[in-house]
């Protein structure tokens, strides 16, 4: 019995031993920190900074405003002189419309004279043919009446009643008034075709000069007007140009007299780099922000275990003070000294722990933790394979 019971220990000693070493072995590092990536907010434009909230630490939403700033002294030389251009071009433009307006009325007025004149001529060309044709009609019957009367004075010089004289002076009066009658005709044919010629637009008699120097300024007018109408088209486009420019500096004055500071992550406020009422410059840092979205856990740990390690291997992360533990997997292994991959990340490696090598891990149920979700600088340990006690701790929690 005495050497059962001494197996029996000696047994149980060489399995403690196995468990403690295999504690110690596992893979673990003590020097795990939450970690994530720092944002920089920067000034859009030069001014004066105003912060709703300057306490570190405080919660910040994606698209938070988080302040503002405000240039009181804004070169706006360029958009005075954009404004005056317009004004002129506008004044122009206005000044061209009522040109046009006035040769409007003009043409209309020299219209109606030209057509009131037609008219008037119309009425004159036609009381002229009126007077001819009743002109040629009396000679016409003259004529009848002297052809008649030389007929009857040629039977009466037959029996000897009249003298040959007297018919030699009817016939010279008959071929006086048929002379006159075919004259009259020719006088009745000139005013039917100044008649028609003037329906059809053409003024063949020189009584129609006013009409001709009607015609004329009727045209020069239009052409006027044309010319009048291309410059208020040219100087409207102008306008239209000096518009679009005043706007666009009118919006970049206004961009550059003050600005509004988002937020552009979900985290917090890590650190401030200009305070309210301080005076920056464009692309000037104001302040830090961390970005909860992207917690990782960063650890430094020995060569060996480095190099049994690759990306996407898993790991566990035990937060120090809490019982809780993470699964996780690897998102980047950076090797010695690895000072650079730090830049935009909230906590920086000590001196001592760039000798190792740096692993960076990512544990999705972390991020998700309402706690330690963006517990920044926290600790832990970081076990990179299984221990002999994981099921022990599994069962007790």
């Amino acid at each position: 019995m005495r050497v059962l019971r001494l197996l029996i220990g000696l047994a149980v000693i060489v399995v403690a031993g196995a468990v403690l070493v295999g504690e110690q072995l596992a893979g673990t590092t003590s020097d795990a920190v939450i970690n994530a990536q720092v944002s920089t907010l920067r000034a859009p434009i030069s001014g004066t900074v105003f912060l709703r909230s300057d306490e570190l630490g405080n919660r910040v939403q994606d698209e938070e405003v988080l302040g503002s700033l405000h240039e009181r002294y804004v070169d706006d030389v360029r958009l005075n002189d954009l404004r005056m251009e317009l004004g002129h071009s506008r004044a122009e433009a206005r000044r061209l419309q009522g040109e046009v307006n006035r040769l409007d009325t003009q043409i209309s007025r020299v219209e109606s004279e030209i057509e009131d004149y037609g008219q008037q001529r119309r009425r004159l060309l036609e009381a002229m043919l009126a007077a001819e044709v009743a002109g040629h009609e009396a000679l016409l019957a003259e004529v009848e009446r002297l052809r008649r009367e030389a007929q009857r004075i040629e039977r009466l010089a037959e029996r000897g009643v009249e003298t040959e004289s007297s018919l030699l002076s009817v016939r010279t009066e008959l071929r006086v008034a048929g002379s006159q009658a075919d004259a009259a005709q020719q006088r009745i044919e000139r005013v039917r075709v100044r008649l028609e010629a003037g329906d059809a637009g053409i003024h063949l008699d020189s009584d129609a000069s006013g009409l001709s120097h009607l015609d004329q300024r009727d045209r020069e007018l239009r052409l006027q007007r044309d010319m009048a109408n291309i410059r208020l088209a040219e100087v409207r486009q102008r306008s239209e140009v000096l518009g679009d420019r005043l706007n666009a500096e009118l919006v970049r004055v206004n961009i550059r007299r003050s600005a509004t500071l988002f937020s552009n992550v979900n985290g917090t406020l890590w650190s401030l780099e200009a305070i309210s009422g301080e005076v920056v410059q464009r692309g000037q840092s104001i302040a830090r922000l961390v970005d909860c979205d992207s917690t990782v856990v960063t650890v430094s740990v020995p060569r060996s275990t480095y190099n049994s390690l690759s990306v996407g291997s898993s790991a566990r992360f035990r937060p120090a003070d809490t019982p809780d533990v993470f699964e996780g997997r690897i998102l980047r292994m950076a090797g010695s000294g690895a000072v650079s991959v730090y830049d935009d990340l909230a906590v920086r490696p000590s001196a001592e722990e760039l000798e190792g090598f740096d692993v960076a891990i990512l544990f999705p149920e972390l991020r998700e933790h309402p706690e330690l979700g963006c517990a920044i600088g926290h600790t832990g340990r970081v076990f990179f394979e299984g221990r002999p006690l994981d099921f022990l701790r599994g069962v007790l929690g």
